[in-house]
């Protein structure tokens, strides 16, 4: 299944890797940590995604497939195969007949970093190797190394040999030690996951995919880290469906390093009605309610005992991600709709005022859907709930009416949506668009491809805090 996984890796798990992207500037900081990492019992789970799954297998029919193909075919397909013939196709059919017979049936691990500097962001990680497939991956280096070993780390215990590989003019690196395989285009990312490999365990379901809060919403780290005491990691685990060919969310959880000020309330109608229908990804917390009268105030509030904090009336506060049109541009930003139930002008002064206090910078706000207030630093996300609210643009009522009813029925201490099939549409359209390197496509063609994906599922996970941990179940 060796080019098929490439092929799988870069095309939908970019789907994901996309929404960090636009969502953060990369964090250049001297620990590199991955973005995402997605774990699978058995790579068998991805090669008969490839293979038979109906939308897939619809989706690489279209035109924008066959162009990511084109654009990805000389750093990936290092190899004989459709996309790149080679006179040296005895070598591509012995290095894919290899990764094969190496990966099949393996557990493995898929790692996204974010970092532009890196020569290629994915590595691929094996698990468990038995003595016979090791034998095949040290003959697999023998035959691609290009050069010594070159060790990586800073303390002794924690140094690593990466072997260098070359592969048609086309540099890799890999690993091989105690039952790990870990190969990509970045040594140093090999060279990171490789050192996790002692520390790694087999996933509690048939997948779990990770996602590193802190690169999303950086600005709210301090926020997420001192106030909601909340872990970096948020954790989906994903089920098998095998009848279906692909794997769906089941739950979804967060842990917290401490008390968490999270409690339990039911959603305003006003959020479902005020949110926008195009929104890829909201997350919606009900925390104790805030009276803004000054700086004071919300400082007194973030440093208040959680005990104390605890016993004041609950609201909701939702963090949203949507794209807006500006100047006849298709652009992407948040927002936060705060319940505040009669919000008067003087509300809003004082927000107003709190929010310079905190030198966030310019913040436009208004009162929308008469229960909420809306605050983004981009005027038109704005003006755009402002037009959800009064009918003129869908909500996410309108969008899912059972969901809608879902959220103000119970009691919730979170929520979180995602749809990554308008996330991958969006894509589709930026990667077609001016002094992109992707091939030009027809509108037709690239309406054609993101009509595709937004057909693909979006999931809803709603659920409370059950000692330190935030438990959210999924909703199809």
């Amino acid at each position: 299944m060796g080019l098929k996984f490439w092929i799988l890796s870069l095309i939908l798990f970019s789907t994901l890797a996309g929404f960090a992207e636009q969502g953060s500037k990369p964090q250049n900081t001297a620990r590199l940590l991955p973005t995402w990492e997605l774990t699978l019992k058995s790579s068998s789970y991805l090669n008969q995604m490839i293979q038979k799954n109906a939308w897939f297998n619809e989706f690489r029919q279209t035109a924008f497939y066959a162009s990511k193909m084109k654009t990805i075919s000389p750093v990936l397909f290092s190899l004989a195969d459709d996309y790149a013939p080679s006179a040296e196709s005895w070598k591509g059919r012995l290095l894919d007949y290899a990764y094969e017979k190496i990966m099949d049936g393996q557990p493995i691990m898929v790692s996204y970093y974010n970092r532009p500097s890196l020569a290629g962001p994915i590595a691929i990680s094996l698990f468990e190797l038995p003595a016979a497939k090791i034998k095949i991956a040290e003959g697999l280096i023998k035959i691609f190394r290009s050069a010594e070993d070159k060790e990586y780390g800073r303390g002794a215990a924690s140094r690593v040999k990466v072997t260098p590989l070359l592969i048609r003019n086309q540099k890799f690196a890999v690993f091989l030690k105690d039952g790990c395989f870990v190969i990509g285009p970045d040594p140093e990312l090999v060279f990171l996951n490789a050192a996790g490999c002692k520390d790694w365990k087999p996933p509690v379901a048939d997948a779990i995919y990770q996602v590193r809060i802190s690169q999303q919403f950086p600005a709210l780290n301090n926020l997420r880290e001192n106030f909601l005491a909340s872990d970096d990691i948020l954790q989906m685990n994903l089920k098998w469906n095998s009848s279906l060919y692909k794997l769906e969310p089941d739950e979804a959880q967060v842990q917290f390093n401490g008390l968490s000020p999270f409690q339990k309330g039911k959603l305003s109608t006003a959020i479902v009605n005020g949110l926008p229908a195009s929104s890829f990804f909201y997350a919606t917390v009900t925390l104790p309610s805030l009276d803004f009268v000054d700086a004071q105030s919300l400082t007194k509030y973030f440093k208040e005992d959680k005990k104390t904090l605890l016993k004041r009336k609950p609201t909701s506060v939702t963090l949203f991600y949507a794209p807006f049109t500006e100047l006849s541009e298709m652009k992407m930003g948040t927002g936060l709709l705060l319940h505040y139930p009669a919000a008067s002008k003087k509300t809003l002064k004082d927000i107003s005022q709190v929010m310079n206090a905190q030198k966030t910078g310019e913040i436009f706000m208004r009162p929308v859907c008469k229960d909420l207030i809306v605050l983004s630093n981009l005027k038109s996300m704005v003006h755009l709930v402002d037009e959800v609210c009064r009918n003129k643009q869908a909500s996410f009522a309108d969008l899912n009416k059972k969901w809608g009813q879902q959220l103000t029925q119970k009691e919730i201490s979170a929520a979180f949506y995602f749809s990554s099939g308008k996330m991958m549409s969006r894509y589709m359209q930026t990667g077609s668009e001016k002094n992109s390197p992707m091939p030009a496509l027809s509108a037709m063609e690239i309406k054609q491809s993101q009509k595709l994906v937004e057909s693909l599922p979006e999931y809803l996970f709603s659920g409370t805090v059950d000692k330190d941990i935030l438990l959210m179940k999924s909703t199809r």
